[in-house]
Formats: structure tokens, C-alpha cells, sequence
């Protein structure tokens, strides 16, 4: 085949990936979207259920592909200068897209698919040991801001009515108090008496397990401090379990613990990873499948272990 021909079937091969690549996201994100009914109707046999699809859905995508690809390419299927010519086209193609890290692993899942290949194959394939940058929408239309104030419980109370879900809350002025207090320990060294904070949170409610997550930030004067609270659903309705305001500790929820529900939209995840360059450079980025990964079905089942204020109280 001429060099025209060459890069025009690159080029088609390219846009044939990156379809299956949408298909796969928009299954994904499908399966995703019921978590918030499952939670709210206590149907966790459903929702293992569809844990257990989700973490399927990759490989079937792979399966489903494989013979269009081979069909599309033919002979030159295996011919490894096509493929590099592939990975350009396909680069140019994802290079505006928020979700382009997990592209470059779909990508790279697809030639290990057609090579059947062992550890790396950087001719064909995305590497790369740098860690990839993110650009930030402050704006982003899912994200709600709080105004800036030292009525950290009014606050709260604001943020859970926000989030409410359909089974009701427990005790909601009693959770709003326990987050207020952690949350005004926390900021007190930092703002005192004369300065303000504001609350940033994302408004869809993560999902995992029996248990689910408001997520945000909180900004004190310069500093940035995540903010995560975790509901469960009691017999009275759900209540707040903790809040979580450390780093490390936000990084196991946003990292193994991921897929919640997880990021189906284009400004969620850089927000995110932006609270803090520490988190960005050795934490958050385990939200992200690294180029050059097998996959991106996280197949963890950690639990979340972190001191609840709420066992301590509710029976009191």
C-alpha cells in the first residue's frame, strides 16, 4: 500500500479506537449513573451487581473491538510502523480531551489486545514516567462555592441539605455540629479570628460499596484542604460517619477506592486534583490509570477505615 494509503488507514484505524473507546465510557458511565437509586433503595445485591459488571465491561470492550480492528487493518494488522503512525493520529485526536490519560491506556490495552504483548512495547505504545498535567476549571458548572464566612456550621448544615438524599437524614443538625466542630479545629490554625474560608463541593454524590461521598475543598487563606464526608444508611435514615480533611487519607477514597461513581464529567477531575500540588505530584494522580498500564478497571476492594465520630454518638 502507498504512504497515502498508509496514513489514511491510520487514520481510520485511529478513529475506529477512539469510538470504542466513547462506547466504552458511555457503558461506563451507564452502569454508574444507578448508583444513587441503588443506595437510595438499600438494593445492595443490585449494586455488587453492577460493581461486578463494571469491573467486566473493560475486557468485553476489548473482545468486542478486536475483530473490527483486525477486520479494518487486515494483513497489515501486525505491522508495527502502521501502528506507530496509529498512536500519532490517535494522539492528535485525544489531545484537547479531559479524559486523554485513560485514552492513551485504552489505546494501549487495544495493541496489547492485537500483539497479545508482554511488559511494554514502546514502539507501538504510550510511555511515559512523567506525570501528567491537567488543566483547571475553577468554573466548572458541577461545582458549587460557598460564600466566604466564619459560620462554619450554617455552612455544613447548607452543604448536607444540598446533598440530600431520598431515604432522609437521621439527625441532620446533630451531624452538621460534629462536621462543624472537626472542620473549625482544623481551620483555626490557620484562620483565627480575622480571616474567612470558603467551601467549594462538587455536587453529584459519590458512590462506593453501602456507603456514599460528599466531596470538596475548603480554601483558608491560601491553603487548600480537601473535605470528605461519608454517609451511611442507618435504621433511622443516613447519617454523617466522619469527616476526612487529610490528604492522605482523601487519596485512599479518590484513588484505590475509585470508581465511585465516578468522574463522568469533563471538569470534575482537574478541580479535584488542584487542592494541593502535594496531592497532585504523589497522591491524586491514582485516580488516573498511568500510559502505559494494562488497564483501568480498579479491581480493589479496600475498605475505607477512618475514626468515626459517629459511633461514638448516635446511641448517646
Amino acid at each position: 500500500m502507498s504512504r497515502i494509503g498508509d496514513d489514511r488507514l491510520a487514520g481510520k484505524t485511529a478513529r475506529a479506537i477512539l469510538k470504542w473507546f466513547e462506547i466504552y465510557i458511555d457503558e461506563f458511565n451507564e452502569m454508574t449513573r444507578r448508583a444513587r437509586r441503588r443506595f437510595e433503595c438499600r438494593d445492595w445485591k443490585g449494586r455488587h451487581s453492577d460493581t461486578l459488571e463494571r469491573l467486566d465491561l473493560y475486557d468485553k470492550i476489548l473482545d468486542r473491538l478486536a475483530p473490527d480492528i483486525r477486520s479494518l487493518l487486515g494483513e497489515q494488522v501486525c505491522e508495527k510502523p502502521l501502528w506507530t503512525s496509529i498512536r500519532e493520529r490517535f494522539s492528535s485526536l485525544i489531545e484537547r480531551r479531559f479524559d486523554a490519560d485513560r485514552a492513551r491506556t485504552f489505546y494501549n490495552s487495544v495493541t496489547r489486545k492485537i500483539f497479545s504483548t508482554v511488559g511494554i512495547d514502546r514502539e507501538i505504545e504510550f510511555f511515559t514516567l512523567e506525570q501528567p498535567r491537567h488543566e483547571v476549571n475553577f468554573n466548572c458548572g458541577i461545582c458549587k462555592k460557598y460564600p466566604p464566612g466564619r459560620d462554619i456550621l450554617s455552612v455544613i448544615r447548607n452543604i448536607l441539605l444540598d446533598h440530600s438524599l431520598d431515604i432522609g437524614h437521621e439527625d441532620m443538625e446533630r451531624d452538621a455540629a460534629l462536621v462543624a466542630r472537626e472542620v473549625s479545629l482544623r481551620l483555626w490554625p490557620i484562620i483565627g479570628f480575622d480571616k474567612v474560608c470558603t467551601f467549594e463541593m462538587i455536587e453529584p454524590i459519590f458512590f462506593r460499596n453501602k456507603a456514599a461521598y460528599i466531596v470538596g475543598r475548603i480554601i483558608a487563606d491560601s491553603r487548600v484542604i480537601p473535605i470528605v464526608m461519608p454517609i451511611y444508611d442507618g435504621s433511622r435514615g443516613v447519617y454523617v460517619d466522619t469527616v476526612i480533611l487529610a490528604e492522605s487519607e482523601v487519596s485512599i477514597i479518590l484513588g484505590f477506592a475509585t470508581p465511585i461513581s465516578m468522574w463522568t464529567s469533563s471538569s470534575t477531575m482537574p478541580w479535584f486534583l488542584s487542592c494541593s500540588r502535594s496531592s497532585r505530584q504523589n497522591r491524586y494522580q491514582n485516580s488516573i490509570p498511568a500510559s502505559g498500564s494494562t488497564g483501568m478497571a480498579r479491581r480493589s476492594s479496600i475498605d475505607i477505615c477512618t475514626g468515626s465520630f459517629m459511633n461514638r454518638t448516635r446511641n448517646s
